[in-house]
């Protein structure tokens, strides 16, 4: 029958590993020595993927900067944390709609009520009056006085066609006003109808993007950012 024996020499295990302490002594200084090389690397990558996540999560935010240049070389800059939505007035092909969107607030003040206060009979009317038809009044009267057969020569470098080129201006020239006039009605509609997400996607640039997706790329269990 085996009896219990109590181990109090352990002489004979002096070179088994762990236990060789001359053995430890060499392999402690390599086990840290490539310890630090994992955790170097660990961390090297582990700031790479801050940094990308960094990038992406600033592209999902709108800059808000306002910057108003002067005459005498003076600069005025106002800057405001990026939104995660946010949206940029669009650029127009269309005075009228130009005209709306300077009376628009920002996309983070804009309220329903905006659209029927800017977008109505009266105010479009006042549009048209006030800035549609005279700009184009202008422009028709600085095309027509530039319609000269010298001046088409030195524009095109060659003999023009004036009684050719006529036709194809008025016709343009006609069209664009029918443009801004059909713009006119669509608007009207929209507002009228309330139709506000509409309105907001043809006057800004929305800006509205799922940020947790690209966090959760980098999430890492149990490790903080």
């Amino acid at each position: 029958m085996a009896t219990n024996k109590r181990l109090t020499d352990l002489t004979d295990y002096t070179s088994v590993l762990p236990y060789d302490s001359e053995l430890f002594g060499i392999y402690q200084p390599l086990i840290g020595w490539k310890s630090k090389r994992i955790k170097d690397r660990f961390d090297k990558g582990f700031q790479s993927n801050k940094r990308a996540l960094l990038d992406r999560l600033k592209a999902q935010f709108t800059g808000l900067v306002a910057i108003r240049y002067d005459q005498d070389c003076q600069v005025h800059i106002e800057l405001n944390p990026g939104a995660l939505q946010a949206g940029a007035l669009r650029s127009f092909d269309s005075i009228l709609m130009d005209k709306i969107a300077e009376k628009l607030p920002t996309y983070q003040t804009l309220k329903s009520s905006d659209w029927s206060r800017v977008i109505n009979g009266d105010s479009i009317e006042k549009i048209f009056a006030e800035f549609v038809v005279p700009a184009y009044s202008r422009f028709y009267s600085e095309h027509c006085r530039d319609q000269t057969p010298d001046r088409m020569f030195l524009i095109k470098g060659r003999s023009a066609d004036a009684e050719h080129q006529r036709p194809l201006f008025i016709n343009a020239f006609e069209s664009q006003l029918h443009y801004e006039s059909s713009l006119a009605g669509a608007l009207l509609f929209l507002t009228e109808h309330r139709n506000f997400n509409e309105l907001a996607n043809l006057f800004y640039s929305v800006k509205d993007n799922a940020v947790a997706e690209c966090v959760n790329d980098f999430e890492t269990p149990g490790v903080r950012i």
